[in-house]
This record gives structure tokens, sequence and C-alpha cells, in this order.
């Protein structure tokens, strides 16, 4: 323990003033689009990776497509064409049909008294939207009443829901047509992420949602109770909707082609079962599709609310914690006490344990508990009070004193916690490794997982640049592993092939949004039963297999070694990057050679030229006859009597693998 001085004193109270800032920020909308732009879109791609979430199988949905409207020669059904529509779904006996559609148009009064004699058969309650607009809307007549459910209680004016706007106006079917739905609902939905459970019109007039026309049982008191489940709302009655990946929507859509051709055929509706909720989407066709903005990026409108009726069926509502301002000052509080009480080193590792636990806490809350936690407001304002803190801790060194004393601390952290034991002896793998970082904190990192008994894997990864950012980077590889395993050991997930493992590490740096979040990676899995190892490379040199024979057939003439080679573009440069995958025969006493770039590119010699791949290679070659740890010192020893005492350029990793 050494003297505390005056200088920390003053950045302890710094460090308070801060957290009362960020108590005040979070209180304001800012904070809220802050957490919108960042935090949240992060939270449902990483869930979506996680947890396979799908959309209750209830529900079916019809749209209209772009191969509806090239078949039926129209972007738009007549009247009586819609009864008729309706009324075949409605034979299937689904529990509800709903219709993302106003049916505001100026009708004859004979398409209506088609549309009303057809609607008497319908065997399912029908529901389409009515549009909520703040203020007078100039040429459209308001809705007057609307009916709502037997099972929804009656609301009093001065009770729960209540609106933004003292005066909306209702807009929604003609009158006449009104009366032959069950009821009507809004869908309204500014791209934000949140929608609204009730609005409630200047004549006392309550529009629900949309969705919540599904609900078996509601009430409304102090919380809105839809189906038995808390529908988590604020006191605006908004609440963020769980929304899917649009590819769990497709997997329950259908082209409104087959059921307008199936009605005028007077077929049935097959796709549609007993106790369905189909949702009709009347406008998915290219150039018409109503676009909103979502966690997962832009969306057709319709999935907005089906989303919400998701939310309904499942049950699977989000909580928000909205306010982290208390938890900034309990924490403040503790990272000043441990200020106090240790060195600079320890307070930068127990940050970096906090960020670690309240990030991995916060994504397990979500992603199990449907729970959204403001985490970037928490995480940012402890790094922001530990910097604060590290420069009170050292106040008598110079700027680079601090850079060190904080580099050095993270790389102590990243080499203890996320590398590997040098030597490592499996069933089937011996490894010996070696690393020399060029700064004080590098960007490479390997990593030997043992999946099953049959199964191991390999992997190895370089981070773009150096010292810091690049660690960070490679923190983030060592996350995803590390999720991805103990989501394997509780056999809660699949450990994925080494494609898929880069697709997902690729999918998270590029969410990083950050122009250093870029690696090269390459997996090896080894396959003890096939006796083979499948490799997926993203822009990683070439590992390199020495055979135990001399004589080996894979052998060229004059050769003691054969490359893998496999091309591949770096991680995180963008999602759609193609990958590659090689498998590669093996035999027993093979050594298989993994290496980062900083082993063939840095500088030395007489004519400070690199090794290059041919120099590695030669070098390789004439340790062939060693086992894993032997032939690792040959290596290195050749390796660092060419570098000699010069800076390095690049981070150097070797990994050498001896197949049993």
């Amino acid at each position: 323990m050494f003297k505390k001085n005056r200088s920390y004193a003053y950045s302890s109270a710094i460090v308070l003033v801060l957290s009362a800032i960020h108590q005040i920020y979070s209180a304001t909308s800012l904070h809220e689009s802050v957490e919108i732009a960042v935090s949240r879109p992060l939270a449902f791609f990483l869930r979506s990776k996680f947890v396979q979430e799908d959309l209750d199988p209830r529900i079916k949905i019809f749209s209209m497509d772009d191969r509806s409207v090239s078949g039926l020669g129209v972007l738009d059904l007549d009247l009586p064409s819609w009864a008729t529509v309706i009324n075949a779904v409605s034979a299937r006996q689904p529990k509800a049909v709903f219709i993302d559609k106003l049916f505001d148009k100026i009708y004859t009064p004979e398409e209506i008294a088609t549309f009303n004699t057809i609607a008497k058969g319908w065997q399912a309650p029908v529901y389409p939207i009515v549009f909520v607009y703040p203020g007078k809307i100039p040429f459209r007549q308001s809705v007057s009443t609307l009916r709502l459910p037997a099972n929804f209680p009656s609301l009093r004016l001065d009770q729960r829901p209540t609106s933004k706007t003292a005066e909306l106006s209702l807009y929604g079917a003609v009158p006449d047509l009104l009366t032959t739905f069950e009821s009507a609902g809004h869908t309204v939905y500014n791209g934000d992420g949140k929608g609204v459970l009730f609005y409630q019109a200047g004549d006392g007039v309550v529009v629900p949602h949309l969705g919540l026309l599904g609900a078996d049982t509601l009430s409304v008191g102090g919380d809105v109770v839809v189906n038995g489940n808390v529908a988590f709302a604020d006191k605006n009655l908004e609440f963020i909707v769980n929304f899917l990946p649009k590819d769990r929507f497709l997997k329950r859509s259908f082209s409104f082609l087959e059921v307008v051709t199936a009605a005028r055929n007077q077929k049935s509706i097959t796709p549609v079962r007993p106790g369905d909720f189909v949702f009709i989407l009347p406008a998915m066709y290219t150039g018409h599709t109503d676009w909103r903005e979502t966690p997962f990026g832009s969306m057709p409108g319709g999935y907005y609310g089906i989303s919400v009726f998701n939310s309904v069926l499942t049950g699977n509502w989000i909580r928000n914690v909205k306010d982290p301002g208390f938890a900034v000052l309990i924490v403040s509080f503790f990272l000043i006490l441990i200020g106090y009480r240790s060195t600079t080193t320890k307070l930068i590792s127990y940050t970096g344990l906090l960020v670690t636990v309240v990030l991995l806490g916060s994504f397990l809350l979500f992603a199990y508990a449907n729970t959204l936690v403001f985490w970037f407001t928490l995480t940012s304002s402890m790094i922001l009070n530990l910097i604060v803190l590290v420069v009170g801790l050292n106040q008598d060194a110079s700027l680079e004193k601090v850079r060190l004393d904080s580099e050095l601390a993270t790389a102590k952290i990243v080499h203890h916690t996320f590398f590997p034991p040098i030597t490592i002896a499996s069933p089937h793998l011996d490894l010996s490794s070696f690393y020399e970082s060029s700064t004080e904190c590098g960007g490479d990192w390997w990593m030997h997982d043992a999946t099953t008994p049959d199964v191991e894997y390999v992997l190895i990864g370089d981070a773009v640049g150096h010292g810091v950012p690049a660690a960070l980077v490679a923190s983030v590889a060592y996350a995803v592993n590390s999720t991805l395993a103990q989501l394997k050991k509780s056999e809660r997930l699949a450990m994925p092939g080494p494609k898929e493992f880069l697709e997902i590490l690729g999918s998270v740096l590029v969410s990083m949004k950050s122009r250093n979040a870029v690696m090269t990676f390459q997996v090896a899995k080894f396959d003890f039963v096939a006796d083979t190892m499948e490799l997926a490379n993203a822009g990683h040199t070439f590992p390199i297999i020495v055979p135990k024979a001399a004589d080996d057939d894979r052998l060229k003439p004059g050769k003691r070694s054969l490359p893998v080679r496999l091309s591949g573009n770096p991680l995180g440069i963008a999602l759609d990057t193609p990958l590659k995958v090689k498998i590669t025969a093996l035999r027993p006493g093979d050594r298989i050679i993994f290496y980062s770039d900083g082993m063939i590119e840095n500088r030395g010699g007489k004519d400070r030229q690199p090794l290059k791949i041919a120099g590695l290679t030669s070098i390789i070659e004439s340790s062939a006859h060693q086992n894993s740890d032997v032939m690792k010192t040959e290596i290195l020893k050749s390796y660092l009597s060419h570098v000699g005492k010069l800076a390095r350029d690049d981070d150097a990793t070797l990994v050498v693998v001896t197949y049993r």
C-alpha cells in the first residue's frame, strides 16, 4: 500500500460530481436516444444469436407480395372480394383475423351491401386498424365510436390509459363497414422501438393496440395485465416492443395469392388451422411496403403489430430498467474506496471485472429474463471514473508513465485471463506456444478448446493495430468463445463449426461499428474420429503441416512440409464477407504449426528484412524431427536470432500442435 495524496482526493470529488451529472443525464431524452442507437440494437442482435425465439406457431401471415400483385394483376382487392377472402379464411375457424388495412375508400352502396351480406357468415372475429392522429384531419371523417371486445373491462375517463396528446383524431373504416367488424385497434409506431398500449381520444373513445385485441383477458389498474402477464409499460403506457429477426416472420408467411385463388375457387385455406391467429398484410409488394426502423434494421411496418401480438400470446414483454443513475453512484463510491486501499493495477483490474460483470449480466438478463438494462451508461461511467481516479493516483507521473502503467496492467489481465498455458497435453494433441507483444499490450490471441472427447479446437487471431485497442478487440474474441463454450457446457447451444464461429465473431465486430474492430482469425476443428482438421480462415496466415515421416506421400519432391492454403477476408469489415472451409486429412505424428504474421514480418538480420513465409518454412523444416515443445524451441531460437534486439513491428504468436 502506498500513501494517497491530495490529487486523489480531488479526483474522488470529480468522480462524485460526474456521477451526479450521469444521474441528471440518465433522466434526459438524450440518454434514451443513445441507448436506442447503441446498446439496444446490440442487445437484440446478441440475443437472436444465442436464443432461438420464434413467433408463436399459431400465428399465420398472408402478404400481398410481388407474386400476389403479379398473379392478381391489381394492387388491392375490391370490397366484395375482400369479404369473400375473409369469409374463406374464417371458414377454417381461426380464433381471430387481423387486417392491417383502413377500409377507408369511397365505396358504392352495392359494394357495402355485398360486403355486409357476406360478413354475416364469418366464423371468426375480424379486426382492422384505426388511424390515430394528433389534431384534426382535414377531408377525413373521424370515427365517433369504437366497440371494445367483450373481454375488455370498461375504462373511465379519469382512469388509465392516458395519451400524450390532448386531442386525438381517429380514422378507420367507413361507418357502414365499421359496425361489421368485431372492433378496431391502432398500430401507431414511430420507429423508436416503442409502442403504446392504449390511446384515449378527447371524446373518451379508447383505442387499444391491434395486438391486444387477441387477448383472452385484460385488466388495467396499477399494471396492464394481459392474459395473466404484466405488459411492462411506463406512465404513458409506452412499452418496448419485443422484436424478432426478420427471418422468424418469414417462417410464418404465405403469399396472399394463395388465399385469393382458393377463395375464388371455393377451396379451403389449408395453412390456417382452427385456433390460429391470421394476420393479413395487404401492402407488402416492392415499392409500397411501409418500412419502419427496428433494433434489427428496417422491417415492414406490419411486423411491428405482429411482434406486439406475439407478446400477447407468449407473455414475453420486455421489462425496462430505465434509471442507472443510482447504480452509477454506488459503483463510483466502490471504485473510490478501492483506489484508496490499493494500487493502480488493482483498480484497473477491479474496474475491468465490474465492466465484464455488467456486460455479461445485462446480456443474460435480456436473453433469458426479458429485462433490458441500460449498460452503456453504467459501463461508460465506470471507464470515465477509472480514468479520473488513475490520474489522481499517479499525479507525479508523466503522461507517458500513466499510459504505460495502464497498458501494462491491461496486458497482465489479458495475458493471465485470456491466454492458455504455454504447453498443453490432451488425449489427442500436444500443444506448445510462444507469444511476444510488440508493445506493452498486444492484439494477438490464441485458444485451445476441448469441446468433446472426439473434437478439439485451436483458435488463433490477430487484431488490427497495437496496444489497448487491439487487446480489447482480442478480448471480444475471447468473450465470444467463452460464451459459446459456456452455452455448450450447459447444453443450451451446440458448439458452432469453424465457419459459423467466424460468422458470429464477425457479426459482433461489425456491430461494434469501429474501424479498429477488425481482426484476422482462424479456427481449426480437430476430429479424432475422422482424423481430419476442418479449417476456416478469415485473412490469417496459412498453417503449415509437417508429416512425421520424411517420405510421406503427401509431400512434394524436395519438400518437408505442406501449407494449408485457404484465403479469406478479415472479420469486422462487412457482414457479407465470404468465408471458406477446408478439410485436411491428418496422420499420427503430424505437426501443425499456427502463427501470426509477426513471425514472418518482423524485421531482422544484417539487411533488416523480414523472414517471410519462405524463411519461416525453412526454419520449421529444419526442426521437423522434434516433438512439439522441442520443435517450438528450435523455431523460436532461429526466429529470435534473426530479429535480434530490433524493435518489433508486430506481435508474434507461434503454436506447434502434434497430432497423436
